[in-house]
């Protein structure tokens, strides 16, 4: 197979841009993680008999798409737990813009995870932005400056992650004496930082099996993969 890879850098035009290439050199399949646009793209590339796998996320209006994903809902909820498990009942949210099925699926398992314990939901510690914007890292700003800010924060995306631990530093805050943190995904960073961090894992290896094994062109049911929460030096107990 000959492979052609494209970053979209979630930016839709770009997208668009990119699909028409791709259907003008006849590819046989596409692997992607969509944005929330150009669902019209899409179609006509399925009905062009090009197989889609989509990853990660998905388009619901796109019917005749292979999706595999991940545990988003399970694996929020699970890392919310763990938190007030820890003793922790002002837990923070940074999430990516919530119109993707992704950043949904997470901060409803967000929200599950914090009825289980009897944590009433407040909209005000969850905070939302673009992870491609270079002043992402404001959301801990935002957090930080509630009158009652959160004692531990889970981040939704990697990308954003060394912003928000750069912002950390800057204002000289301890982890996790001072805040608690959760990160998705895994990185080299990650677990080379000290304190190292904790994270949700997704097992990208068995992603990436499954996407090519998808290239069938068939429909096939959606599947959703088991993240795993790692945990790391990066959440402290509240006594």
């Amino acid at each position: 197979m000959n492979v052609i890879l494209v970053t979209t850098q979630e930016d839709p035009l770009l997208e668009r841009e990119s699909l028409s290439m791709l259907m003008q050199k006849r590819v046989k399949a596409i692997i992607a993680t969509p944005t929330s646009a150009n669902s019209d793209m899409w179609q006509s590339i399925s009905e062009m008999g090009i197989a889609i796998v989509f990853i990660d996320r998905y388009l619901s209006e796109v019917t005749h798409a292979s999706v595999i994903g991940f545990n988003n809902e399970a694996s929020a909820c699970e890392a919310t737990r763990y938190l007030a498990q820890q003793g922790h009942r002002r837990i923070g949210w940074i999430s990516g813009p919530l119109n993707t099925s992704t950043s949904l699926q997470r901060l409803k398992g967000y929200k599950q995870g914090l009825k289980a314990y009897g944590i009433d939901w407040e909209k005000q510690y969850a905070v939302v932005k673009n992870f491609r914007d270079p002043l992402a890292s404001q959301a801990l700003d935002e957090l930080l400056s509630l009158q009652e800010p959160p004692t531990a924060i889970i981040i939704g995306n990697t990308s954003i992650a060394p912003m928000i631990m750069s912002r950390i530093r800057q204002l000289k805050l301890s982890v996790p004496e001072d805040l608690s943190l959760i990160v998705y995904h895994d990185s080299h960073w990650s677990r080379l930082l000290s304190p190292s961090i904790s994270v949700i894992k997704h097992p990208l290896e068995e992603l990436a099996d499954k996407a090519l094994l998808s290239l069938s062109g068939e429909r096939q049911k959606p599947c959703e993969l088991n993240s795993t929460l790692i945990k790391r030096e990066s959440v402290a107990r509240v006594k």
